[in-house]
């Protein structure tokens, strides 16, 4: 899921693989360091990560390498 709010941008992804190798407190703080997020929650019920970021900063395919990067 995406919207768009100015130039911000928030997505939402499964998140299956970062189950939990990676606690989401060491997760989150990996994510918030990317510059342009600017906001992350983790649910580990839904096993889902929704990420807040400005685009003209960071590309989503840097957050979702990140991702991947820490579930594996």
């Amino acid at each position: 899921m995406v919207k768009n709010e100015n130039t911000m941008r928030v997505e939402e992804r499964a998140i299956l693989s970062l189950s939990w190798l990676v606690p989401a407190g060491i997760a989150e703080r990996e994510l918030r360091a990317l510059k342009g997020v600017n906001d992350v929650s983790i649910n580990h019920l839904a096993h889902t990560v929704q990420v807040s970021y400005d685009p003209t900063r960071i590309t989503s395919d840097k957050i979702r390498a990140l991702l991947s990067k820490l579930g594996s």
